[in-house]
């Protein structure tokens, strides 16, 4: 994307989030009684530092990792998810203020106020909880021309577990203990494995390497490994034995493992043709961290893809957004005739560690 698309798309971006920002100020301001003037001066400020915080702290934490610069980072990322909740609060503040107007019913509204911003934070706090709480999600999925060694096996997909900064090693560690738990025969990781806010990752390749099942580990590029940097995230997960596909296919005793570069196909849509060894007569799964250009894919013989990138909005309200913008392809198992795709939520998250409306997951596939 040039710099002449990129930068008005920022200043939108900004412009916005700063409007959102002195709305909350605003509504603060309207129903809690802050009567000096000082107080409002300070709020205003703090509030104006807020606004530009997650993006501040990000350009610093990714240049230096020490514990101020990644203190700063946390506390901003849970500002935005904290940030989010508050406004769904004003909204509803002002909604009531319009009805009670309406139906002309008095209303005392800064208690009114005081009980949503205190349920707004609750929501907060259980989001913080249900982040780091991922849920397995187990589905079914028919495969056509299946091998009869494949039929009944498991294969846990893994997706956006955005290692970093914020979920670190106690957070894979866990992961690692509940996805081996499944024991599984496949594990296969579509993307936005790093977070991308990190200099060196090589922390994590131990544990990384602690995955275990029983035809292999599998990873697909997502758009953060090019944030961080392809080299650091290769060298990785070299280092940690798992199979980095990158715009190519492995056979497994009769069931195809193709992966795809992130929005390769947006670039080369006649990439699956031409990579030679793939048979439309065999069964076939693909790796492809967004969930975009399905009718190219569907159309290509895949049977299966496994996608993730949307994490289902990972804040509420915002999974309506990410399903009208992937073209209803947001989140869960479609069938189209001998086609299937399944887009996780993710099982990390990115930016406000907090899950609100949805769930993290390790899916947890038995094909047929």
């Amino acid at each position: 994307m040039s710099i002449l698309i990129l930068a008005p798309l920022i200043v939108a971006f900004l412009a916005v989030l700063l409007g959102a920002h002195y709305f909350l100020y605003r509504t603060l301001m309207r129903f809690f009684n802050f009567s000096k003037p000082v107080f409002k001066k300070i709020f205003f400020v703090l509030i104006l530092l807020l606004a530009f915080g997650f993006i501040i702290s990000s350009i610093i934490v990714h240049f230096n990792e020490s514990f101020w610069a990644k203190l700063l980072y946390l506390i901003s990322a849970i500002w935005l998810g904290l940030f989010v909740n508050l406004l769904l609060a004003c909204c509803l503040i002002w909604l009531i203020v319009g009805m009670a107007h309406l139906f002309k019913v008095r209303v005392v509204f800064s208690i009114v106020s005081f009980i949503i911003f205190v349920l707004a934070i609750g929501y907060s706090v259980y989001g913080s909880w249900n982040a780091f709480h991922p849920i397995i999600k187990n589905i079914s999925v028919e495969i056509k021309n299946l091998p009869e060694q494949w039929k009944g096996k498991n294969i846990v997909q893994l997706s956006d577990v955005h290692l970093g900064h914020i979920n670190s090693l106690d957070f894979l560690n866990d992961i690692v203990n509940k996805t081996n738990a499944l024991d599984p025969d496949l594990i296969l990781i579509t993307g936005d494995l790093f977070d991308g806010m990190d200099g060196d990752l090589n922390y994590f390749a131990d544990s990384l390497k602690r995955f275990q099942s029983k035809d292999g580990v599998f990873f697909v590029i997502g758009n953060h490994e090019t944030y961080l940097g392809l080299e650091g995230s290769l060298g990785v997960l070299e280092k940690s034995g798992i199979k980095a596909l990158r715009n190519e296919i492995v056979n497994i005793d009769g069931l195809q493992i193709m992966g795809l570069d992130d929005i390769a196909l947006s670039r080369n849509p006649d990439l699956i043709d031409g990579i030679s060894n793939f048979d439309k007569n065999q069964a076939s799964i693909l790796m492809y961290h967004t969930p975009i250009n399905v009718e190219i894919i569907k159309n290509s013989g895949i049977n299966l893809q496994l996608s993730g990138h949307t994490h289902r909005g990972q804040l509420f309200p915002l999974g309506f957004i990410t399903n009208i913008a992937h073209r209803g392809y947001g989140y869960g198992l479609f069938t189209e005739g001998d086609f299937s795709i399944y887009i996780s939520s993710g099982v990390g998250t990115w930016g406000p560690p907090m899950r609100t409306g949805n769930h993290p997951e390790i899916v947890n596939i038995t094909i047929q």
